[in-house]
């Protein structure tokens, strides 16, 4: 950053001489200096006559133009820079540099203290030069240039009206380690070799070593060692391998043509060494074969017509409902088979009795004595009942389902266990028993091509049957077993939690205690990593049971975590980009892709 900037046009003139014997010396030094500058005006111009006596002027192309003095107080050097409007370089045209009183040299660019010459401009075309001088040169008094330039076509061509610039520091460093602390991120702004209109680079050297005070420019440890820079902002190698404190110096130097150039250094630290991953956790589910028994109260006084109802009713049930779900089928129940109760002899098959009734007892503990083998823990039993006759359930009947219901849940089962009876028949019939679990399907006949259809409808929206049988009290493990015994001592932080469907969701940090037990742990920024209780959690969901399949979505639980392992105590940069000095340990954040660190 240039400390400041004037030019000397605006600089003011030395008094004149005072006059000798004649108080015209004034007036004769005034005019001398008026046709020195129209001298100067000339020389750095060509012009053209034409016979008719019109004249162009042509700007001379070595003339130096837009000259710039630059002085670091950094490095305490010149750089002496100018542009001109030729296009190729003339070997055969010289510059001279302005010393006192009137007197010029020539300027040896294989002198210039760092990389000199003319070439062509970088930047808007033309050539451009560069010397560089040790020291601050100051513009003679009686100067109103510092370079003019000499060659056998145009003779002198002097410069004009320079600009002076002075820079505090023309040399620095900005740097940081990268992610890992494999590489460092560099920045080098070089006023003198990193112009992008002059170029002239020069040679640069760095060199990063552990920090054990201060840094300070110009002092190097025995054990810095200086590698060439292969660009301004090339990531440089990080040191390997890494100190225990994680502390450093970098710094880089300029290679002058002798001696030994100027530098800048900076303190930085290593970043937090992390590892980064995500778990996505699905609660496990089971599927619920749709169990079912078909109780068959039907009234059909033609016996051919009854077995081929009983016939039809199976198979359309059991071929319908197949392609859908696992089926677990119980014997058919026919209660117009066994014993009448109201002639007390052998039944007449599809007739209805007035006292009919199931063995509510009996039923209830042979379909408790099942499921008491089944596997699934969600169980459901279906009772499909069907009844073809306009006509109310007999009180014997009606009674004997509120007994059987009741019975199937006395004692209460040990799983979850929920029957399902399900009426199929005429209005008039299912409306006169309130019991139902689930509405009446409007059903007369086994031949009607409704009810094949109505089977179809319901299995291809409720079937299968699906459940998640997530235990909320078996804790979820964060981290596999490997990566528990690398990261034995680390800290690992909760970067992002997302738990699908949300809805009455949660997750809950745990460990265990000596004897085994499950501990809640409060809520915090970081939770230990030990190998012989890896961080677990327990997950909040809702109860999903012997649902839907159709549609269904599992619960699962998306976590991206990272685990600290060294330098916990070192500023980073978020994942959003912001810094943070005072270290991972104890923030809520998490480190970005590069996440820099230096300070």
């Amino acid at each position: 950053m240039p400390g400041s900037s004037q030019s000397l046009a605006n600089r003011p003139s030395p008094p004149p001489s005072p006059a000798r014997g004649d108080n015209r010396g004034g007036n004769h030094v005034g005019a001398s200096r008026a046709f020195l500058k129209i001298l100067r005006f000339w020389l750095g111009t060509i012009f053209i006559a034409s016979a008719c006596g019109n004249v162009t002027f042509v700007p001379a192309p070595f003339a130096p133009r837009k000259i710039e003095v630059i002085y670091s107080q950094q490095e305490d050097l010149t750089a002496i820079r100018w542009r001109m409007s030729a296009t190729g370089v003339d070997p055969s045209v010289g510059f001279e540099l302005a010393g006192g009183h009137g007197s010029w040299s020539s300027l040896d660019f294989a002198a210039s203290l760092y990389p000199g010459g003319v070439a062509p401009c970088g930047k808007g075309g033309g050539l451009c030069a560069q010397m560089v001088l040790p020291g601050r040169y100051q513009l003679p008094d009686d100067a109103s240039t510092p370079v003019r330039s000499r060659n056998p076509t145009y003779d002198v061509s002097p410069g004009d009206t320079p600009t002076l610039e002075i820079y505090t520091q023309t040399l620095s460093l900005q740097s940081s380690f990268q992610r890992g602390n494999r590489l460092l991120t560099v920045a080098i702004d070089d006023v003198i070799g990193g112009d992008g209109t002059f170029v002239f680079p020069r040679v640069l050297q760095r060199s990063v070593w552990d920090r054990r005070g201060v840094c300070v420019s110009g002092f190097y440890p025995p054990e810095a060692q200086f590698q060439p820079v292969d660009g301004l902002n090339q990531p440089w190698p990080g040191p390997t391998p890494l100190s225990d404190t994680g502390r450093y110096c970098a710094g880089v130097r300029a290679v002058p043509a002798s001696g030994v150039g100027s530098d800048d250094q900076i303190a930085l630290d290593t970043v937090p060494d992390v590892f980064d991953d995500d778990m996505t956790y699905t609660v496990p589910t089971q599927m619920t074969p749709f169990t079912y028994q078909i109780v068959l109260d039907l009234s059909i006084p033609v016996a051919d017509r009854c077995q081929a109802a009983i016939q039809t009713i199976q198979s359309a049930v059991n071929d319908t409902l197949m392609p859908y779900s696992a089926l677990r089928a119980l014997p058919v129940i026919d209660l117009s088979a066994g014993i009448d109760p109201e002639t007390h002899m052998p039944g007449i098959p599809c007739r209805q009795s007035e006292l009919r009734a199931l063995d509510a007892a009996g039923l209830a503990q042979q379909v408790k004595l099942d499921a008491a083998s089944w596997v699934e823990q969600h169980q459901r039993y279906f009772l499909l009942y069907f009844n073809n006759l306009r006509a109310a359930l007999p009180d014997t009947l009606t009674q004997s389902l509120t007994n059987f219901s009741e019975t199937l849940v006395t004692p209460p089962p040990n799983q979850d266990f929920q029957a399902i009876l399900w009426p199929w028949g005429p209005p008039e019939m299912a409306q006169s028993f309130g019991g139902w679990t689930v509405p009446d399907t409007v059903w007369t006949s086994a031949d009607d091509p409704g009810f094949v259809q109505d089977l179809k409808t319901f299995a291809s929206q409720q079937l299968p049957l699906i459940s998640e049988v997530q235990d909320p009290t078996q804790p979820v493990p964060l981290l596999n077993g490997d990566q528990a015994q690398q990261f034995d001592g680390g800290l690992v932080r909760l970067c992002t939690v997302s738990i699908t469907p949300l809805q009455n969701s949660g997750l809950q940090m745990v460990a265990h205690d000596a004897d085994g037990n499950v501990v809640y742990l409060p809520a915090a920024t970081e939770y230990p990593v030990n190998a012989t209780d890896p961080p677990a959690y327990l997950l909040q969901v809702p109860q999903v049971w012997a649902v839907s399949n159709f549609g269904f979505m599992a619960h699962q639980a998306h976590i991206q975590y990272e685990v600290c392992a060294r330098y916990c105590d070192h500023g980073f940069t978020t994942q959003a980009g912001n810094p943070v000095t005072s270290g991972w340990a104890g923030s809520p954040y998490c480190l970005g892709p590069v996440a820099g660190g230096g300070q």
